[in-house]
């Protein structure tokens, strides 16, 4: 037998040891012990006499059996076996090396040149996915090379997203997941490789319904109470269906009271801290002219007159002119703003946008069917439309009482 023969032997025997004792389990490589935190801390003796922990903890123990699966595959070849962190910090250098990019610079390139039926993303969109980097993703990701992120790391990222923001936690793990789709596509950098993040249904779900509406003693409260220069914005956001984004970009030139039609052609978008782009409202089917009922007319030809100037002054203007901005309107730090009409009304819960939804809401009630819902919305699709429709409690408790009549009656 040669000299080395029973050093090597022992040495590769070592590697099956467990010398930790309290909470961990003996098996036939390496080793798992459970934190008091309850996660899971996998290590082995590698072929340098060292023991060497796994760079991060698990969730799960399958997580870290499989971490021990493989470092016990990469020891089978000792003459090319690296202990862990130094592979780590090897392929690191070489990532660099090769110019193969981090998840955020990658992320960047990502959002720069997606694009949706064939258009760039808007500068809104760019911007809340920027956010969504910053605030979720790249604190994790963001300096890793792309080829070193695991579905390990995955898995502890997403079981650290905020438990109780449900939205929050299926867009971070979409843009996530949808970045590193890219990257192992056809066309990316890693191409053929597996998307790391595969976790089953980490992407679905469905936020809580909303069925906020307002009744007309509410609204009654919330124009008494709120500045009167925005007081029309309310009467169009519920009567005319309009967003905010649509009203704040309203000019003069655009209403035609005579003929009662607003042409809804342009919208304000925020894209950063700052920053404001005029483009055309959300969708194509945005551009529109809508109908203005007969009841708000006085009331929007007595705003033009007193707070409009000039045939394109914005109908609801802001500080020097510009455009309106959404803290001011909601008036954080005045009780005229929007939240302090809503707060007199009694209803913290009404967002401005759920006015949009009554005025569908109440169309509904009235007959409409839900292509002229989704005409009165600027809704490309009847499912966005439906959205907006919500039951109200008073209409829902005529239609029960008219069941109980029908039952009652018989003959049905």
């Amino acid at each position: 037998m040669p000299a080395g023969s029973h050093v090597d032997s022992t040495r590769i025997a070592r590697l099956g040891m467990n010398h930790m004792t309290g909470r961990s389990r003996h098996r036939g490589f390496g080793h798992i012990r459970k934190l008091p935190s309850g996660r899971y801390q996998a290590s082995y003796v590698g072929h340098d006499d060292a023991r060497h922990t796994a760079p991060e903890t698990f969730t799960a123990r399958i997580d870290a059996e499989a971490w021990l699966a493989a470092e016990h595959k990469r020891s089978e070849d000792p003459e090319n076996w690296q202990a862990p962190r130094a592979r780590i910090e090897a392929a690191r250098k070489a990532a660099e090396a090769a110019q193969l990019p981090t998840y955020a610079d990658y992320a960047q390139r990502y959002l720069a040149e997606r694009k949706v039926k064939g258009r760039a993303l808007a500068p809104s969109t760019v911007d809340g996915y920027r956010r969504m980097l910053a605030n979720y993703i790249n604190p994790t990701f963001g300096d890793i090379p792309l080829d070193e992120i695991t579905p390990a790391m995955v898995n502890q990222w997403y079981d650290r997203l905020p438990a109780d923001k449900e939205r929050t936690r299926r867009e971070a793990y979409t843009l996530a997941r949808a970045v590193m789709t890219v990257a192992t596509g056809a066309h990316g950098p890693l191409v053929g490789q597996v998307n790391p993040f595969a976790i089953r249904g980490g992407g679905s779900g469905t936020s809580p319904k909303r069925e906020q509406i307002a009744t007309a003693k509410e609204i009654e409260v919330i124009l008494d109470h709120i500045r009167p220069e925005w007081q029309a914005m309310v009467l169009l956001a519920l009567w005319c269906g309009m967003r905010y984004g649509e009203l704040t970009e309203l000019r003069r030139s655009d209403v035609d009271l005579d003929k009662r039609v607003i042409k809804i052609r342009r919208a304000v978008a925020r894209a950063g801290p700052g920053k404001k782009i005029v483009k055309g409202p959300k969708s194509a089917s945005g551009v529109r002219d809508q109908r203005i009922p007969a009841h708000i007319v006085p009331a929007i030809r007595k705003h033009l007159r007193t707070y409009v100037t000039g045939r394109d002054g914005l109908l609801f203007p802001g500080a020097h002119g510009q455009h309106l901005h959404p803290a001011r309107f909601q008036g954080k730090h005045t009780h005229r703003g929007w939240y302090g009409a809503r707060k007199a009304a009694g209803r913290d819960d009404l967002r401005f946008h759920d006015l949009r939804a009554t005025g569908a809401t109440l169309l509904a009630q009235q007959g409409a069917n839900i292509g002229e819902i989704q005409a009165f919305l600027g809704d490309s699709t009847p499912t966005a439309a439906l959205r907006y429709v919500r039951a109200g409690q008073s209409r829902m408790d005529q239609l029960t009482d008219r069941l109980s009549s029908l039952a009652e009656r018989g003959g049905w």
